[in-house]
């Protein structure tokens, strides 16, 4: 057997057994519906959207005047990069640190794996950034965890994890509230699926047809769903995220970095 061949087959048998972990101990099927919660219909307040149908949204009274805009930062940090950079962290904490953030949610984060040279990279980005921090597993993974983490210069009241319907890895969602000068607000960090997107772009189109023969339209569903999810008497922050890169949203703006 020449070098080259073994060296082919080692890879292979490598990748295999890498794939195999994957499927057998990572990968999953969940099933489930996410659903809003009830919310006290004295808290709502009604209106009519452009189409003369009636919404509600949720009375948002006493918070502090603003005095500068929310700058809300979404960060798929892409983790298991350390494996072959060493300042990988050190260079996501420095572009955080550049943006100034209230808000920072992040995906994609390791915390002991292997990907990480067994580093724990929440923690080592809320003491390079000074920011407060938590931290929401989707899955563990040879005895560390990966998923999503929440950062802020505020305070966090209360955190918790929902774990997603997914099929394959595992997905999750932090559901916080936040106290930033002042005000309360809700955060939501999750990180989506590329086969998510694509489901979701089949079910689109489908739903869309449906509308075209029912008569109604699809952007009319878009903004009931978009109702049911504002439920909450504080103002939302939902802060999810597909691809690599951060993306930080000012008052009015939204931009990548």
């Amino acid at each position: 057997m020449t070098p080259l061949r073994r060296t082919v087959i080692v890879l292979s048998l490598i990748l295999l057994l890498w794939f195999a972990y994957r499927v057998f101990a990572v990968y999953t099927v969940r099933v489930g519906e996410c659903k809003p919660k009830p919310v006290d219909p004295n808290l709502r307040l009604l209106t009519r959207d452009e189409n003369g149908q009636i919404v509600s949204f949720p009375e948002r009274i006493g918070y502090p005047a603003q005095t500068r805009p929310l700058i809300v930062m979404t960060y798929n940090i892409a983790g298991h990069d350390e494996v072959y950079d060493g300042n990988h962290v050190r260079k996501i904490a420095e572009t955080i640190r550049q943006q100034h953030p209230d808000i920072v949610g992040l995906q994609e984060v390791h915390r002991k794996t292997w990907q990480s040279r067994f580093h724990d990279q929440a923690l080592e980005l809320q003491k390079l950034t000074g920011m407060n921090l938590f931290f929401g597993a989707s899955f563990g993974e040879a005895g560390g965890g990966f998923g999503n983490a929440l950062l802020t210069r505020g305070d966090i009241l209360s955190a918790t994890v929902h774990p997603l319907p997914s099929v394959g890895e595992p997905r999750s969602l932090i559901e916080s509230v936040v106290r930033v000068d002042g005000a309360v607000l809700n955060v939501y960090v999750t990180h989506l699926t590329a086969w998510g997107r694509i489901k979701s772009v089949t079910a689109t189109s489908m739903r869309r047809r449906s509308a075209m023969r029912s008569g109604s339209s699809a952007s009319r569903t878009l903004r009931r769903s978009a109702a049911r999810t504002s439920a909450s008497p504080s103002p939302v922050c939902a802060n999810a995220s597909t691809t690599s890169g951060p993306i930080t949203a000012g008052s009015l703006s939204l931009r990548t970095l």
